[in-house]
């Protein structure tokens, strides 16, 4: 049952990690040098990292509870998850940062003002996206103002109607 806890937890105990890389790499697309985003990533992220394992350890704690066969099934499974979710928070507050400040180049700048053609398509998607998404609230606006919800439903009801028609 160990390996089977360690199998639950696997995806819990690279999010702590994962979590702390993505904050110092959106730190340092921030304009930040790399020492300082590592040090305000790591203020930034422990107590949402602290209180989604707390809160895994705590669903845990009953288990212990349990008495004949159940718990000595059980309790291994328990016991190995918690002791990897308390070591998977500490090397996250600790072994991460320092990695990251030791394998980043101190020299790296941010990447915001990049003109490479992926970041430029990107900014075409984000601008059409965004014209889409303001046309969409527009469109929706009228239509409750003309005719109340039941207008804008039955006029989406028929535009679905006549997608799944044409397909």
């Amino acid at each position: 049952m160990t390996l089977g806890g360690l199998g639950l937890a696997i995806g819990i105990l690279v999010d702590n990690a994962l979590v702390e890389v993505e904050n110092i790499n959106r730190n340092i697309e921030m304009g930040k040098p790399v020492r300082q985003a590592v040090l305000d990533s790591a203020k930034q992220v422990v107590f949402p990292e602290l209180v989604s394992t707390l809160s895994i350890c705590i669903v845990l704690l009953p288990i212990f509870t349990l008495e004949g066969a159940s718990a000595y099934v059980f309790r291994p499974l328990a016991m190995a998850v918690l002791l990897s979710m308390v070591a998977s928070f500490i090397l996250s507050r600790t072994l991460v940062p320092t990695l990251a400040f030791m394998m980043l180049d101190t020299t790296r700048q941010s990447r915001v003002h990049s003109h490479t053609l992926i970041h430029k398509v990107h900014a075409v998607v984000e601008r059409l996206t965004g014209k889409l998404v303001k046309r969409h609230v527009k469109n929706v606006t009228v239509l409750i103002k003309k005719g109340g919800w039941l207008s804008y439903f039955h006029s989406l009801r028929r535009r679905l109607c006549l997608v799944h028609r044409t397909q």
